[in-house]
C-alpha cells in the first residue's frame, strides 16, 4: 500500500535531542523513523541504515548532542480515526485501480479519498492548534518563528 509520509502532527516529532553513544560516537536511530532532518538549518544530516549521518562532514561520528525533526511510522492502533479512514480510502482506491479497473468507481474513489484527506488534515490542524498566521508567508508580518 502507498503510505502517506507527510509531516502530520501525530507522526512528527520536532526538536528531539539525540545523544551519541559514549563509545562509538554514533547515533543509532529507531526502526520506525521514516525521515529525519536537523532542527538547525546549519546542519545537514540524514539517515544511513540505522544511524544518523552528517552529510557535510561525511561521517557517522558526532561529538555533541544534536536536535532533529523526525517523522515516525505509527502502528495502526496509534493513528487517529481520521487518518485510519484516509488510509482505508487510499487502499480501496489502489485495490480498485489495480484489480477491478472500473472507471466510474475510480472517479468516486478519488473524490472519497480527497474528502478523507481533508478530514484528516482538519483533525491534524486542530491537534496542532494551527493558525492561519502560522503560514510562512505571513510570518514576516507578525514576527513569528517559521
Amino acid at each position: 500500500m502507498q503510505a502517506d509520509t507527510s509531516f502530520w502532527h501525530n507522526n512528527g516529532r520536532r526538536e528531539i535531542t539525540l545523544t551519541p553513544d559514549a563509545l562509538t560516537q554514533k547515533i543509532q536511530l529507531a526502526a520506525n523513523i521514516v525521515s529525519i532532518s536537523a532542527s538547525r538549518r546549519s546542519l545537514d544530516v540524514t539517515m544511513r541504515g540505522d544511524f544518523l549521518f552528517d552529510i557535510a562532514n561525511d561521517t557517522f561520528l558526532f561529538d555533541a548532542e544534536i536536535e532533529v525533526d523526525m517523522k515516525v511510522l505509527l502502528e495502526w492502533e496509534d493513528l487517529n480515526v481520521q487518518n485510519q479512514w484516509y488510509f482505508i480510502k487510499v487502499a480501496s482506491r489502489v485495490y480498485q485501480q489495480r484489480w477491478i479497473a472500473n472507471e466510474k468507481r475510480h472517479s468516486f474513489n478519488l473524490t472519497d479519498e480527497a474528502l478523507a484527506r481533508s478530514v484528516a488534515a482538519g483533525a491534524n490542524n486542530t491537534e496542532a492548534r494551527v493558525s492561519v498566521l502560522d503560514h510562512p508567508t505571513l510570518a514576516i508580518y507578525n514576527n513569528r518563528r517559521v
